[in-house]
């Protein structure tokens, strides 16, 4: 039985072109096993082609993917054949309308072929063109100007397209359109591709976006802490999408409460309270009436102010502890309120947090996962301004697998307050002839007039 979905079609589309390369390989054109794939693939790519008139399919990484959001499962079957088209330096496969057989035949004759072959007959490019093939092209992944201006643009064009999908939903859902959970599945796979090319990256720009106030800045946060968490536990990539897709929409059931609300100091009166403890119940009732997105979504927007010792809101009925991915995300959003900027507050130091978090260990959090939350962001994560007990003022680069309060330092001020026009990098591991530290930090302070974060981190 076929499957309906177009993803569901292009995976086998997938599955059957590496197949088809591998049985060439070993048994050559003629044979039945090759010829039986070579009509499955056919059949494939001419059915998805009558509903999309092309369709394209691409090496990510060590993913392939199509429309930029990575098979991660069949990835990891097929990993030769995604090797093989990196070392022929084929990047994407694109098939049009009207693609015959033959046009299948032809490119897993010039796919199968070795880079030392290909490179004897001009490279891939040449011996493609050479076979006359029609209604496919092959290449390059698309690179626009911000991909060519390094990494740190592209991770912060992505951040910022989280932010401007959940503005752009709240005011969907205020005139009673549904969320495009197609738009938020491929936004979480772009965040999951800057997580595997540089975490540190990401962990930066969480931290230099911790001074904005707005609610979706603080939703993307959670998703890229919680993806961290569920990528290095060494969760199964297949489920990634779901849990950083159900991370950035935890707190959709806000948009019921009043931002004046939202924004108070002090106490709430009894009506907001209410408000406050029933926004979670909304949110999961929005996530569930939204086709597309499953449950998982909904239970986490259900409980992710509901702590490990069953205190917290809305109150539960039901017996058991929360869902894994809930604790998970209840870590990530009370770490990012508590370090982040309010407008009735400012954003309390790294170093406090981590003290702060840490006694609440066993109560608020399940201990375990707060130890690893804590072992891949550091007491100081990177983007962390810290003051060394040198005097010089820097900026946490990276944590340390070794010890979480001895990160890398970039210096970017010396000891008299003067931008350090040097920019060295201070490894806080590092010992002296007599095994003491060299160098340590002395204690986290906010960005200001005085002592900015540079602009190539935002």
């Amino acid at each position: 039985m076929k499957p309906d979905n177009i993803r569901e079609r292009v995976e086998e589309l997938i599955k059957d072109l590496a197949g088809l390369i591998q049985q060439r390989t070993m048994y050559g054109p003629g044979h039945k096993i090759t010829r039986k794939t070579l009509d499955d693939l056919y059949d494939n790519v001419t059915g998805v082609l009558q509903d999309r008139g092309e369709v394209t399919i691409g090496v990510v990484g060590r993913e392939i993917a199509f429309e930029k959001e990575p098979f991660y499962e069949t990835s990891r079957h097929v990993r030769g054949f995604i090797e093989h088209l990196r070392e022929i330096e084929i990047e994407k496969i694109t098939f049009y309308s009207g693609l015959a057989k033959k046009d299948l035949a032809d490119l897993s004759g010039v796919i199968c072929r070795s880079r030392k072959i290909l490179d004897g007959e001009g490279g891939f490019q040449k011996a493609f063109d050479s076979a006359g093939i029609t209604h496919i092209s092959i290449g390059k992944l698309s690179v626009d100007a911000a991909e060519e201006k390094g990494p740190e643009l592209s991770a912060g064009e992505n951040y910022q397209k989280g932010i401007d999908f959940l503005t752009e939903s709240a005011g969907r859902m205020n005139s009673g359109q549904p969320l495009d959970t197609e738009v938020a599945r491929r936004l979480v796979g772009g965040i999951i591709t800057d997580l595997v090319k540089n975490k540190d990256l990401l962990l930066i720009l969480t931290s230099t976006r911790s001074h904005d106030e707005s609610m979706f800045v603080h939703d993307v946060n959670v998703a890229i802490f919680t993806l961290l968490q569920a990528e290095v536990l060494g969760l199964e990539k297949l489920y990634l999408t779901d849990i950083g897709v159900a991370a950035l929409l935890h707190d959709i059931g806000k948009l019921s409460v009043p931002g004046d609300v939202l924004r108070k100091e002090g106490r709430y009166s009894e009506d907001e309270k209410k408000m406050m403890s029933e926004y979670p119940v909304k949110g999961a009732k929005i996530l569930l009436e939204t086709p597309g997105l499953g449950v998982l979504p909904a239970i986490t927007a259900f409980e992710h102010h509901i702590f490990f010792d069953s205190t917290g809101y809305p109150e539960k009925y039901c017996a058991g502890g929360n869902n894994f991915v809930s604790m998970m995300i209840t870590i990530s959003a009370f770490y990012d309120n508590l370090r982040s900027k309010r407008s009735y507050r400012e954003g309390i130091a790294a170093e406090k947090t981590y003290e702060e978090m840490t006694r609440l260990s066993g109560s608020y959090f399940h201990p375990d996962i707060l130890k690893h939350f804590f072992s891949i962001i550091g007491v100081y994560p990177p983007g962390t301004l810290v003051e060394l007990d040198t005097g010089e003022i820097g900026i946490v680069i990276r944590e340390s697998v070794f010890d979480n309060a001895r990160p890398q330092v970039e210096v970017l001020y010396d000891s008299r307050g003067e931008k350090d026009e040097e920019l060295r990098m201070v490894n806080l591991l590092e010992k002296d002839r007599r095994g003491r530290y060299r160098q340590s930090i002395v204690r986290s302070i906010a960005p200001s007039d005085r002592y900015e974060i540079p602009e190539k981190y935002f």
